[in-house]
């Protein structure tokens, strides 16, 4: 149980992760622009 627990919080973060860096570069290309 603590397994499939560790897993979805691990997923969570590395969404979370890509979704801000994906944010950075968008508002880095719109202030480059």
């Amino acid at each position: 149980m603590k397994r499939t627990i560790y897993i979805i919080l691990s997923l969570l973060i590395a969404f979370y992760v890509s979704a801000q860096e994906s944010v950075d570069s968008s508002i880095k290309c719109n202030f480059i622009v």
